[in-house]
This record gives C-alpha cells, structure tokens and sequence, in this order.
C-alpha cells in the first residue's frame, strides 16, 4: 500500500515565486508594535494573545487568526472619555449672536455641518477661538472643554446613530450653529487611483449610480491632492464635509461612494465618507516619518530623494492624513499596491506598518481595514501582482480586524484601471460587514488541507459555499517539481468538495490563480475554474510538500 504523505498547507496568499516564500510573521494586538520579519521568512505562530477587548485569541494548527471581536461595531471606543465634561467652566450667556463671519470661532475643516460623527465613540470638537472658554451643545446636553493658545477641543461621549441636527459651538461672546450633523459609521478612503476614479470618468457606465446618489445621510468630505515636507494641521485648499448629490458623486471616488452606499443600505444609518488618495502613490507616501525611518531602520527598503512627487515617502501623510488626526473613524478601506509591484516582497511589511501606524496615529486600535485586492492586469504583470496579491492576504490573515475582498477574478485588459467600480466596490462592503458587523454574507472557498495521494496527485479540501464547480477545466491551477518553475497542471477533477491536481511528473508544489491564458475575451474569471454555487472564486494560493527537496 502507498504510504499518504501530508502536504504544509501554507497561508494561502503565499506565492512562490523564484525567491522564495513570501511571508510575515503573526502580528502582535493592534498598537502592540512589533517588528515585522524579514521578506522571506516563513510564517512563526506564536502563543496566544490577548485581544483588544481583555479575551484571548485562539487559533488552531492552520494557525488562522479570528477577527475579533465577532461584531467589532457593538464595542464602544472609550479613548479620549476622560476629557468628556458636563461641569460648567464658564456661565454661558443667554443669548449669543451667531458668528457668521468666523472671527471669533473658525471650526476645523473636519468640524462642520453635514458631517459625521463615529457612533460609540468619543468625538472631538476642534478648531480656534479668541475667546477663553468654549462649548458645544449637541442634543439635550452641553459639554465643556478648554481653549489653549486660542485651540479650543471639545470632547463629545459616545453616542448611539442619529439622524442629521444642529450642534452648536458656544464660547464667551458668540456662538456657531452646525446644521445637519448626523452620528454613523464613518470610513477613511485611501490608496492610490483606483480609489481616486470617480463615478464621472468611466463614461457612461456609472451614469445611474451618478443620478441615483440622492441619499440624505451619505455625507463625504474629499482631501485635495497635497504634498507636504511637514505634517499640516489643516487641509490644503477648501475642503468641507457635503451631502452626497449627483453633482458631489460624480467628482467622489467611484469605490468609496459605492462602498458607502451599500453599507448605508444594510445598516440603516448615515455613513461618513473621507477620500484621501492619490493616483500613483507608493505605500510609503502614507507613512509618517517617524514609522518610515523605523521601517527603513529594521530593514525595509527605502525610496532615493531623486523620486518625485507620489513616489516620495511621507509627503502624501503629512499634507493628506496628519489633518485628518482627531478625528474618528470605524475603519479604513483601502485600495493600493499597484506601485508597489516592484517592490512586492516587502509589502506585506509596509502594509502591516501602514496599518499598526494609522491605528496609533488616530489613537484606534480597534480601527477596522478592508483591503481591496489587485485584480487581474495583463499577462506581463502577472507575477509581480500575484506578489502583491499575496502580501494583501497575508496581512489580513495576521492583524486582526482586517479583511480581505477578493478580486481575483476581476480585472481590466487595458490598463491597470477598471472602469467599472461596481463589483469591487460590493465585495468591500460585504467584507466589511461580515467582518465587522456581524452580517451572513456570501461566502468566498478555500482550501483547507492538502493531502499526496500519489507521487503525481495531490488532494486539496475545499470549504466556503454550499456546493463548488469546475468552469475552466484545469484553469489557474500550475504544478511544480522543484518547488520554482511552475507548468499547467495535467488535470484538475472534482468529486463534491475534493479537488485532485494531477501532473505528469512529480509535484513538490501546487499553485493556483496567477498564470494567464490566451482568451478572446476580457472576462478574467475565464482564467480560473474554481467557484462555488454562490458564484464567488477561490482565490490564489501555494501549497508546498513538507519532504525534503530531492537534488
């Protein structure tokens, strides 16, 4: 009888590719600060840890990572509580003149009407005062803060969702009425032109969606594209919190507003939409300095000061993101790496920074991501997106609170911008309330172990839909003896939830999603074949055989 030999299932989104294993080690909680591991280490588990709400986190021998908590919207955020006051600091005249002109209060360019404040967390108040003392009336009661330096900061408690109504600034001599502010879930936009394209430059295409935004409680707020030396404290140019419109749509970041939409539409209350994004940034144009020079100190790979532009580190933080610190946000969507395929065994790390970063920056730890995967391209970006692809996913895979939308079968054929942000836009959103809402949505297969049964087959066990199908035939799926050098496998079956991969010569490795075939259409599904009854694709992997290489 032929011995069964085990196969390593490896996390799913590593990617072999000549180098090696693209890796990075488990996190620690957000906030922790752990270092990242080297590019090509392979995946280290560690003990448990504690989560973010004081329970510990489980993982079994696949080494998977819970996203915890389970429905992370029903915590409420505590950060900054100590600053929230009812006791009077000053008598509050009975009857104040609106500052209509702004000369006594001039209100952050985060702070206005029509905006959105974090439901279930503390909310800060901000902006500059020539007066001594400030307030802020918002609902049936009045807070207090302090005035420093003519900066004068409000902290609001956590609060439940509400529709749109006044919130008044009060100081010693005038006050400044806000109109409309609702209380919601507000997201943070970022990435590079994928999350800039708008609704308006894909033609016709977006058309309805452009005519149908007429939602009263989608509100969005659009960064400019700025560039900066030194972390600002205010936005370049006029930047203003707006009620969605079509006019507003139309120039709004087509994934952003779609994405938006769709979790306006499940959860019933308003949504705050922050674009800030820039067509051809790297990763490391979002990293403040002081995380960019301790990526850089352990390792990570640096950018000349012969780059321009987008392609500089920190200028994109410092004029884009650092105004943006104080304010509150349920998660971040974030759709990037696009740029950084050059440098794809490094992005993981960057990621992994860019997150544990922002989650210290915007003193959130519970700070939700969704990550938009890299669709398919052209044949020639192939290998180097796959790469990108993988690092995604393995950063979803090792921080918590961070999901992936997977996109593999997507993709445009003639340039590296899809024009049509609808799916993409669908899928963020879904992840993200499954992820962080607790919503049933559909689910997406993948392979939960690996088994030889032959020295030329190999079983995968597939989960995630209630029943799979073959499209393509052997579509996707690639074989290697030597664990480098990859061809099409010689035949892929199916019996229920079983895949069989079978080669004409031994298999040290299985890989699937990244070769591209010869088709006559545009359609990127048509290179894969794997998809379960729900109509979603198995994403890419690499599985490796625990034997020893044979020379």
């Amino acid at each position: 009888m032929t011995k069964t030999l085990r196969f390593l299932l490896f996390p799913l989104c590593l990617l072999t590719v000549l180098s090696g294993f693209l890796s990075c080690e488990r996190r620690a909680s957000p906030g922790g600060g752990t270092e990242s591991a080297d590019a090509h280490s392979t995946y280290a588990a560690t003990e448990s840890e504690t989560s973010v709400t004081g329970d510990k986190t489980g993982r079994d021998d696949q080494n998977e990572v819970i996203n915890m908590p389970s429905c992370l919207c029903d915590n409420i955020d505590t950060v900054n509580i100590e600053y929230v006051s009812t006791r009077p600091t000053f008598t509050i005249p009975s009857s104040l003149p609106e500052d209509e002109s702004g000369n006594v209060i001039d209100p952050h360019f985060t702070v206005g009407s029509s905006m959105v404040l974090q439901r279930r967390a503390v909310n800060l108040v901000r902006g500059r005062t020539t007066d001594a003392h400030a307030a802020v009336r918002f609902g049936d009661e009045t807070y207090y803060g302090a005035v420093n330096d003519g900066r004068f900061e409000v902290y609001l408690p956590p609060m439940e969702a509400a529709d749109g109504r006044d919130l008044v600034i009060m100081t010693d001599t005038a006050k400044k009425t806000l109109e409309n502010v609702c209380v919601g879930e507000v997201f943070l936009l970022g990435g590079q032109s994928n999350m800039v394209w708008s609704l308006g430059w894909s033609g016709s295409l977006h058309d309805s969606d452009v005519e149908g935004a007429t939602e009263e409680n989608i509100r969005v707020l659009r960064m400019n594209h700025t560039e900066s030396e030194y972390e600002r404290a205010d936005a370049e140019g006029d930047v203003a919190w707006t009620p969605i419109s079509p006019e507003v749509a139309k120039n709004f970041s087509a994934v952003g507003y779609l994405f938006g939409k769709r979790i306006h539409s499940e959860l019933g209350i308003p949504v705050g939409l922050v674009q800030a994004a820039v067509s051809g940034s790297t990763i490391a144009f979002w990293f403040p300095r002081d995380a960019y020079d301790e990526y850089i100190a352990n390792g990570g790979v640096a950018y000349s000061s012969s780059s321009s532009g987008n392609l500089m580190p920190c200028l994109g933080y410092n004029g884009m993101i650092a105004p943006l610190i104080g304010m509150r946000f349920r998660g971040m969507v974030w759709y990037q790496g696009e740029t950084n395929t050059s440098d794809a065994a490094y992005y993981c790390r960057e990621l992994t920074k860019l997150i544990e970063t922002y989650r210290e920056k915007f003193l959130s730890p519970l700070l939700s991501v969704t990550i938009v995967e890299l669709p398919k391209s052209t044949a020639d970006r192939a290998e180097k997106w796959a790469l990108v692809r993988a690092a995604q996913k393995e950063a979803a895979r090792t921080l918590e609170n961070v999901v992936l939308s997977i996109s593999i079968d997507l993709g445009y054929a003639a340039d590296i911008h899809p024009r049509e942000k609808t799916e993409y836009a669908r899928r963020a959103a879904e992840a993200t309330l499954a992820g962080f809402f607790g919503f049933d949505t559909s689910p997406y297969p993948e392979i939960v172990s690996a088994e030889r049964v032959s020295e030329t087959a190999v079983s995968l066990k597939l989960t995630g839909g209630s029943s799979f199908e073959l499209r393509n035939g052997a579509r996707g799926f690639e074989v290697s003896s030597d664990g480098t050098t990859y061809v099409p496998a010689s035949g892929v079956e199916l019996n229920v939830d079983t895949l069989l991969v079978s080669s004409d010569s031994p298999i040290r490795s299985v890989r699937y999603g990244v070769i591209y075939y010869d088709t006559e259409t545009a359609d990127f599904s048509k290179h894969l074949t794997v998809f379960n009854a729900e109509g979603n694709p198995l994403d890419q992997f690499v599985i490796s055989s625990d034997e020893p290489k044979q020379e």
